[in-house]
């Protein structure tokens, strides 16, 4: 299934039958932890090697510690082999040597350099003090100097500074100028120009033109430059080229939408349609909010609620509330699964779980809506039962808190199914009781030994029966617990309850 879902993410709409078969989308979340999976094996095999070496990496950067110039180059020798052995190929550009002197004069440089200015930035509601702007922007001008103290297009430097540096002249000719050596940055660039050049008619033509370069060579770029500028004026040739032709660039078109709207091109919205989900969604967003008519309103968001993708008809489900003139006679003709969330229909978790985790698979006599008439109730059920399975890994007092809660309402029904009559309104005090231990004996046990780790043992209490401060259970006696608990919910799911109901 991963390998399915990466080879979709790699595709685009004009090249439906074609799939790349490696590389990964950069940007999400799950992109550092594929990283991370793919690369542990270079890790492994690196720190199990006799180099007499300290190893560091982030993602795809990664450090190496000698003692000498020869055992890293050894190093970086076996990282290279190791690298290839998984199908990467490393940058030889991109290796570099550094002889230090001082180590806690390099960490202590490395340190306060930058994190220091980000904290001024912070500090001083996104505004540098114009002595800290003036270093920085010095450090930055010389980026673009061959041979000055900074290294050439320094990557970190340029990235961080255009997020740090206040407004000014100097900067944002040094941008314009060397714009197509700094591809890496391009959205950096636009950051900055947005927050101090918005309004710049310098700014504006050079934007224009990059707009207009017919042989613009990403034009991922003109998405960003709709993003961050989408009032910029509107040019019927952009419009033909990315709305109008089949394109293959979506993310040009999601950030067009708003660029027709800043321009009041509310009628090209409306009209606009669109294979990509993400796009389809942003103009659905579009039209709710420009339209006045009621009756079109209405029209529109029945048809999404109507849509077979379940996706789009969540969308109008969304909508669905600024809507209250939709009557309700139309909800037969639904997508099933927003007819499934308008119904007052309850999803048996407990059903389900038992089947997966107990491997229960008789359950349907006493855990349904037959047994459980009040929704409420058998909602409170379900709940307290997901929350015991969900806490059960990551937190076992609070997954002991919902199971005794989920056992306390169970008991309640099997009394009341049983025609056992409970002594009291204690769930405690009943257990020690007799009303259903005849029947179901083992249950009885198992849900008095629960009731009771979970009075000791959970934060329920702050002491335990002694008046010592109280030791949440811990994991591995929880489990013991759901041993138990699973022999108790076979005996329920056995009994036969045909002649009490």
């Amino acid at each position: 299934m991963l390998l399915d879902l990466l080879e979709a993410f790699t595709g685009d709409s004009s090249h439906v039958t074609f799939r790349s078969k490696h590389g990964i989308p950069q940007g999400p979340i799950g992109s550092s932890f594929l990283a991370d999976l793919y690369l542990l094996h270079l890790d492994l095999e690196i720190k199990k090697s006799k180099l007499d070496i300290q190893y560091i990496r982030y993602v795809d950067d990664i450090r190496v510690f000698s003692k000498n110039k020869v055992t890293a180059q050894r190093a970086i020798a076996y990282l290279d082999l190791l690298s290839r052995d998984l199908g990467l190929i490393p940058q030889a550009n991109k290796i570099l040597f550094t002889e230090v002197d001082d180590i806690d004069k390099l960490l202590k440089h490395q340190k306060s350099n930058l994190s220091a200015i980000a904290k001024e930035y912070q500090r001083k509601e996104r505004n540098l003090k114009s002595k800290t702007h003036q270093k920085l922007k010095k450090r930055f001008l010389n980026c673009f100097v061959s041979g000055s103290k900074e290294e050439y297009l320094d990557k970190t430097l340029i990235g961080f500074s255009l997020y740090k540096l206040n407004g000014d002249g100097d900067i944002k000719s040094v941008i314009v100028e060397n714009w197509e050596n700094l591809y890496i940055h391009f959205e950096a660039i636009l950051f900055y120009l947005k927050t101090h050049f918005s309004e710049d008619q310098e700014v504006k033509e050079w934007l224009l033109k990059i707009l207009l370069d017919e042989n613009l060579l990403f034009h991922h770029f003109v998405a960003l430059i709709l993003k961050y500028f989408p009032g910029i004026e509107f040019i019927e040739s952009l419009y033909k080229r990315y709305m109008i032709k089949i394109d293959r660039h979506w993310l040009v078109q999601y950030f067009m939408i708003h660029w027709l709207y800043s321009n009041e091109k509310v009628e090209l919205i409306w009209n606009f349609s669109s294979n990509n989900y993400f796009v389809n969604r942003e103009v659905h967003n579009f039209k709710f909010r420009i339209s006045t008519d009621r009756t079109c309103l209405k029209i529109f968001v029945s048809s999404l609620l109507k849509n077979k993708n379940c996706l789009v008809a969540l969308q109008g489900l969304y909508f669905l509330p600024l809507l209250p003139e939709i009557d309700d006679s139309e909800t037969l003709e639904y997508n099933e699964y927003i007819k499934h969330i308008a119904s007052s229909d309850l999803t048996n978790y407990i059903e389900y779980a038992l089947k997966q985790s107990f491997l229960i698979t008789n359950s349907s006599l006493f855990f349904s809506n037959k047994v459980w008439a009040d929704n409420e109730l058998y909602k409170e059920l379900n709940i307290s039962f997901r929350q015991f399975l969900e806490y059960k890994a990551i937190d076992p007092s609070k997954s002991l808190l919902n199971l005794n809660i989920f056992n306390n309402l169970v008991y309640d029904k099997l009394c009341e199914v049983l025609k056992a009559h409970p002594p009291s309104r204690e769930y405690g005090v009943n257990l020690n009781s007799p009303c259903i231990e005849r029947f179901l004996p083992i249950t009885n046990q198992c849900f008095t030994k629960i009731n009771e780790q979970r009075n000791q043992r959970t934060e329920a209490h702050p002491y335990d029966k002694l008046g010592n401060l109280r030791v949440r259970i811990k994991p591995y006696e929880l489990e013991n617990l759901i041993k138990k608990q699973s022999k108790a919910l076979e005996e329920i799911c056995s009994f036969d309850f045909t002649t009490y109901l």
